[in-house]
C-alpha cells in the first residue's frame, strides 16, 4: 500500500484512512487457519485487498462499491475450502511462477505449473490453454527458470474441476509455436511502443 502512495495511486488521506481501517481490523487476521470460521467480514476484507492487488497492476486503484452478499461470501468460502483441499492434495506451491504473490493465480507445486481459475465454466476452456502453454513456454521451455515441470494443471475453485497434462505428452513443435508468436508479438509490441516514446 506505501507503494501505491509513492506512485500516486492513492491520495494521502485516502492512505491514513486504509491504514486505520487496518489498525481497526487487525484481530480478523490473526487466526485464519480454520477456513470454516472465516467471518464475512473477513471476506469483506480480503475483497478491499484484492482492490489494492488489482491497482498495483493497472495503476488505478477502484474502491469497492458494495459488500458482498451472504451467496458470493458462501461462494469465496467454498472455494477457499476447495483451495486448501486442493494444495492438501497435490502438494503446497513451492513459490508463485513470477517469484511473488500477484492476481495471476499461477503457482509452482513440486514439478506442476499451476493456473487457479474461478469460473462456471465446466469444460476446459480454449484461452485457459493458451495461457498456460504460454507460461511453460517463456518461463521454462528454454530453461529461463530451472524447476523441472513435468505437468501443466488448471484447477476451477468454482466448479471444484482439475485439468492437467504431462508435457512428455505434448509436441515440442507446441512449444516452439508458441515461443515464435510470442516472439513475434513483442518485437511488434516494441515498435508501438517507440512511436509513444520518440
Amino acid at each position: 500500500m506505501l507503494k501505491d502512495l509513492i506512485h500516486g495511486i492513492i491520495p494521502v488521506k485516502e492512505y491514513k484512512k486504509l491504514l486505520d481501517q487496518e489498525e481497526r481490523l487487525r484481530y480478523l487476521v490473526k487466526d485464519l487457519s480454520d477456513v470454516d470460521s472465516l467471518s464475512d467480514e473477513a471476506i469483506y476484507l480480503a475483497t478491499d485487498i484484492c482492490a489494492w492487488e488489482d491497482a498495483f497492476r493497472s495503476g488505478r486503484y477502484v474502491k469497492p462499491k458494495v459488500h458482498l452478499d451472504k451467496l458470493t461470501t458462501g461462494h469465496i468460502r467454498t472455494m477457499i475450502q476447495r483451495v486448501e483441499k486442493f494444495f492438501e492434495e497435490f502438494g503446497w506451491p513451492t513459490k508463485t511462477e513470477n517469484g511473488f504473490v500477484s492476481g495471476d493465480g499461477d503457482y509452482l507445486l513440486k514439478h506442476t505449473l499451476l493456473d487457479l481459475k474461478v469460473s462456471v465454466k465446466t469444460t476446459m476452456q480454449i484461452s485457459w490453454v493458451r495461457q498456460l502453454l504460454l507460461y511453460y513456454t517463456l518461463g521454462f521451455y528454454n530453461h529461463f527458470n530451472k524447476e523441472d515441470i513435468e505437468r501443466l494443471m488448471i484447477f476451477n475453485t468454482r466448479t471444484n474441476t482439475v485439468f492437467f497434462i504431462d508435457i512428455a505428452n505434448i509436441d515440442q513443435s507446441v512449444f516452439k509455436f508458441v515461443y515464435d508468436v510470442a516472439e513475434k508479438q513483442s518485437k511488434i509490441n516494441e515498435r508501438e511502443l517507440r512511436k509513444y516514446i520518440n
